[in-house]
């Protein structure tokens, strides 16, 4: 099929998009006025025409502008066409591009364990996506961890769902606020059964059950070292928090 320039991106001539396909070298992270995460916007410049032509997608602090807010359809349409390349680590929240975080060794050292004690004891009806993105509401967001509904083409022709989702799993550090303040609310509303923060600050996991629309879970567990968990939708496991944690910080840096 060939690729049709959506309506707003119709400054964008074929010429220019072959110039930045796979790459946004006009798009930059800057603090916004939200906790621990950046919003892209586009960065005026005298050199660059096409930030002018593509100032419609800036996202000014001030209160008599709104950020501009895509659509899932406009955010795939962007990817197809390699706006968003793969060198672009964004996520889509609310309708706005959002800057992931970089990962630390300990993060990713979390991550591989939950997809090792996961994969080995979860049934073939299931399926462990790792930062995988997993398509909610008017956001896209790419969680460290979804145990999702066993699909034959590995979810090749469609994006998971809030449906499919059985469990999700953010592993925190520096992401700790915004995996509160705004993934928390975001996964409640969608209806996420059930909602994980391995906060490796404190070294507990934060389990949260009972989602209502409202934005919040009815249910909140804080477990500690020395304690199991057990996903509401898997009763039969039960996993060692001290597994999922790893060494504590000191021994893993010694």
């Amino acid at each position: 099929m060939k690729w049709k320039m959506p309506p707003y991106l119709t400054a964008v001539t074929p010429s220019r998009k072959r110039r930045f396909a796979g790459r946004i070298p006009w798009l930059t992270g800057y603090p916004s006025d939200r906790k621990d995460y950046n919003v892209f916007s586009v960065q005026p410049s005298r050199s660059s025409k096409l930030a002018s032509d593509l100032s419609t997608l800036t996202h000014h602090q001030s209160p008599t502008r709104e950020p501009h807010r895509f659509t899932l359809q406009q955010y795939h349409s962007m990817i197809e066409s390699g706006i968003l390349g793969e060198q672009c680590s964004v996520e889509l929240i609310r309708g706005e591009l959002v800057q992931k975080m970089v990962i630390g060794n300990r993060h990713a050292a979390c991550v591989n364990s939950l997809n090792r004690l996961l994969s080995t004891q979860l049934a073939d009806s299931e399926l462990v996506s790792i930062q995988n993105p997993v398509s909610i509401q008017d956001s896209e967001p790419g969680p460290d961890v979804a145990v999702l509904v066993f699909c034959d083409d590995l979810y090749a022709s469609r994006r998971p769902t809030s449906a499919d989702v059985r469990l999700l799993i953010e592993v925190a550090d520096t992401s700790l606020s915004y995996d509160r303040d705004v993934k928390m609310p975001l996964y409640a509303e969608a209806g996420i059964v059930e909602y994980w923060i391995v906060n490796l600050i404190n070294d507990t996991i934060e389990v949260h059950r009972d989602a209502r629309s409202d934005g919040r879970y009815g249910t909140i567990l804080t477990l500690e070292r020395g304690q199991r968990v057990t996903p509401i939708s898997f009763i039969t496991l039960s996993f060692s928090v001290d597994q999922i944690l790893g060494p504590p910080a000191a021994s893993a840096g010694a």
